[in-house]
């Protein structure tokens, strides 16, 4: 089991017993899957102080580290009797786009997750697959030699290339190009005739990057703006951006969202957005535990989504637009 192994591992890194833990989810989980994620968790002999969503958890994170920050755009607030930071969890990891407009109340504690949004088929596996198009197009327009087989299946070295490719992504930030060779390789192509003689390569300029995976961008502004629409909320009243998920590393990304809300949104040093999800049950958990005190040890977490916590916390419905 994951969850056990999890549990060895971080005994071993500890040197102590770790019996307790608190389990982040997904925002679209349903209750019958967040009861399974937490049944598992108990039978890997963890004690489950508390189930959180993914966007609270990254919400947290943020909070706990950028406290001073958050506290002097309460104060900036015109007219607010009560000292409430309003902030939009960006949460794009590898396989889906989370967003969720969060409020916290300084003086009660309260984390409110007012309204979530997002689309559980966006993330990086699909600027991977617009790359991957991208360059099996462009090799077979300069060798004219199928990739495929006549049935459309591809080869395994293919699988291999898309590989390699996510690795060049990264990359065409740094050098603002790309020129990838991978040589020769029997299982890329199905040509009995040019398979040996046929390398497999590929470029890719900045400018090239940008524009192929433009229409993905503009899914997320689709996002943003029916997350705004259903909720009344102007852009112009989030004090926050909070980015989570390996992709909101993306350069495109962070100009996309800096565009939207009239001001620069860039990565924090403080809270690398790999782990903003990671960190946050963490921090909850030594709040449990008394730490952290400067964030309350009455915080408590309103869910505006259908799937509600189930420990600890109040419980009040006011949106759910998670598309399914």
């Amino acid at each position: 089991m994951f969850l056990r192994y999890l549990k060895h591992e971080a005994e071993m890194y500890l040197k102590e017993l770790v019996d307790a833990v608190v389990v982040s989810v997904p925002a679209f989980f349903t209750p019958q899957q967040k009861v399974a994620t937490e049944d598992a968790a108990l039978a890997a002999g963890f004690d489950v102080l508390e189930v959180i969503d993914d966007l609270i958890a990254a919400c947290l994170t943020h909070t706990a580290l950028r406290r001073d920050e958050e506290e002097g755009a309460a104060k900036q607030r015109p007219h607010s009797r009560q000292r409430v930071v309003r902030s939009l969890v960006f949460d794009l990891g590898g396989g889906t786009l989370d967003c969720a407009i969060m409020e916290h109340n300084q003086c009660s504690g309260v984390f409110t997750l007012v309204a979530t949004h997002g689309d559980p088929l966006l993330g990086g596996n699909v600027w991977n697959a617009v790359l991957s198009q991208h360059f099996l197009e462009q090799f077979k327009r300069k060798w004219r030699v199928p990739l495929e087989d006549a049935e459309g299946n591809v080869g395994q070295g293919v699988a291999t290339y898309r590989q390699l490719l996510e690795a060049g992504k990264e990359m065409i930030h740094l050098t603002h190009s790309i020129e990838l060779y991978y040589g020769y390789n029997r299982a890329f192509h199905f040509s009995e005739r040019l398979r040996d003689i046929v390398p497999l390569e590929a470029s890719l300029t900045h400018e090239e990057y940008v524009a192929l995976t433009r229409p993905v961008r503009v899914r997320c502004i689709e996002c943003l703006n029916k997350l705004f629409g259903h909720t009344g909320v102007q852009v112009r009243d989030i004090d926050n951006v909070l980015l989570a998920g390996a992709m909101t590393q993306d350069p495109p990304i962070r100009h996309m969202l800096s565009e939207y809300f009239g001001r620069p949104i860039a990565p924090e040093s403080t809270c690398p957005a790999d782990y903003a999800v990671a960190i946050g049950p963490a921090i909850r958990g030594a709040m449990l535990q008394g730490k952290f005190n400067d964030l309350s040890a009455n915080t408590r977490f309103v869910s505006g989504t259908a799937q509600a916590m189930r420990h600890g916390g109040r419980i009040r419905r006011l949106w759910n637009r998670m598309n399914t």
